[in-house]
């Protein structure tokens, strides 16, 4: 079963049909046993040297040896990282994806899941297959 994202009743199933500069989204996963609130990088960014020929090609030598590059996550299949949730998508539970917000840095991200997951009360909601916050905070339930 492919279940695409949607964002505000849109599908989202290209990268471009998000913002420009987006670094990644919080999402939601749901279904009929609980839900699952999450974060996922939609690119990741790596600090790449550049090699022997390339410096040696270069006019400046101090000028920096290195460069950025940005390269696409597999975000389209992504259904969060809990086990439990996994296990039951695996065995054909039938569930949404929604994102909620979009991200422009990894601060941002961060910031964004843990400001949703207190505000929802994961913590607190049996139907959530949240068990953590930031891996400080513990579901009492499970």
């Amino acid at each position: 079963m492919d279940v695409e994202w949607t964002h505000k009743g849109e599908v989202i199933d290209d990268i471009n049909k998000m913002p420009e500069g987006v670094f990644g989204f919080i999402y939601v996963v749901r279904t009929e046993k609980g839900h699952y609130i999450g974060k996922k990088q939609v690119v990741s960014v790596r600090k790449r040297k550049f090699g022997k020929r390339e410096i040696a090609r270069m006019e400046n030598k101090r000028l920096k040896k290195w460069e950025f590059v940005t390269k696409e996550n597999k975000w389209r299949d992504y259904t969060g990282s809990n086990d439990e949730l996994n296990k039951l998508i695996s065995e054909g539970l039938e569930y949404t994806k929604e994102i909620l917000y979009y991200g422009m840095s990894k601060a941002s991200l961060t910031y964004l899941e843990t400001r949703e997951l207190w505000t929802a009360k994961v913590l607190e909601d049996r139907n959530c297959f949240n068990s953590n916050i930031s891996g400080r905070h513990f579901n009492q339930y499970k």
